[in-house]
């Protein structure tokens, strides 16, 4: 998270990690040294007597719908109490950063408030994202949706463009038989359609910048909340139990608000072994692959140029 960083970046940067157990102590990393590095660190000093009692009641029990809801609207409110940051960023452990992630984000903050997609009505920025989550869609996909008319356009398509090749040019008409034609028409037009939609929509339109993600967007590895919005995020998951992310998306949801993703994608997803006792497939499959197609030094590039737009006094603060 803070490799890379500027001393611009890093002040603007208010970091806070939860260590989230009843005993933070006997967590290996608890008082290490590199815990230097960032702004706070606690286990779950601010909870009441019965709140504690429900997390060790959810600990003992292995109730990850319970706990993981405590978690996220702890870690929530301990960012919305102790800074004025107007964006809140909640992220998993498990996960590395892209090189110039934070000016990256910054950018598209002021793309969100300020620029092109400029709205009041966007719950969050994904950091993360996986491509297995997304796809051809029927609703959005109109020929994804209407295969038998893809798949008879294409039929057609070639058969006339070859018939007419064969009617205008008498030097192709001798390769250009009518069993040639049939052959290329029935069979290899619509296998090199099928092939299309089996490359993936997005190795043929990769995301780029801001891209809205209303739908299909995994997972809570790194998201982005504007203030005013994670207050009444907050509310609304407080004293509640279930699974974080599709509580956050329900709510989303009922309160009619966007959510955007950032594109290719800055964090990338490494555990390998769910605390949740996840089967290991879904666990590695949680992998963001445009992540893995950047390059260092472009990235090094970028970070520069990107960083130097920044207000980072103003990010901070909220000025």
């Amino acid at each position: 998270m803070l490799e890379g960083l500027t001393s611009d970046e890093r002040r603007a940067l208010d970091v806070r990690l939860l260590f989230a157990h009843s005993e933070p102590s006997i967590h290996p990393e608890w008082n290490r040294t590199w815990l230097r590095a960032i702004d706070s660190w606690s286990g779950y000093d601010d909870l009441t007597k019965s709140e504690l009692e429900r997390v060790l009641i959810a600990e003992k029990e292995r109730n990850f719908y319970v706990k993981g809801v405590i978690d996220y609207t702890y870690i929530l409110n301990e960012c919305l109490t102790h800074t004025t940051a107007p964006y809140i960023a909640i992220f998993e452990d498990d996960i590395i950063f892209a090189e110039g992630w934070l000016a990256k984000t910054a950018v598209a903050m002021l793309e969100l408030s300020k620029g092109s997609k400029a709205s009041t009505n966007w719950l969050y920025l994904r950091l993360f994202y996986t491509e297995t989550s997304l796809g051809w869609d029927e609703e959005s996909d109109f020929w994804y949706r209407n295969m038998r008319l893809t798949f008879a356009l294409a039929i057609v398509s070639t058969l006339v463009f070859l018939l007419s090749i064969r009617a205008c040019s008498a030097r192709l008409r001798p390769r250009l038989d009518l069993a040639t034609i049939a052959v290329l028409a029935l069979i290899v037009a619509p296998a090199f359609t099928q092939l299309v939609f089996m490359i993936g929509k997005y190795n043929l339109f990769p995301l780029q910048g801001v891209v809205r993600m209303d739908r299909f967007g995994c997972c809570t590895q790194g998201l982005v909340f504007p203030r005013a919005k994670a207050i009444d995020l907050l509310h609304a998951l407080e004293g509640r139990d279930g699974q974080t992310d599709s509580m956050i998306e329900a709510y989303a949801d009922e309160q009619g608000l966007e959510r955007y993703a950032l594109a290719p994608q800055v964090l990338q997803h490494v555990g390998l072994v769910s605390s949740r006792d996840n089967l290991a497939i879904n666990t590695q499959s949680t992998w963001a692959f445009w992540f893995e197609a950047q390059r260092p030094e472009v990235l090094k590039r970028e970070h520069s140029k990107l960083a130097a737009k920044v207000d980072w006094k103003a990010l901070r603060w909220g000025t």
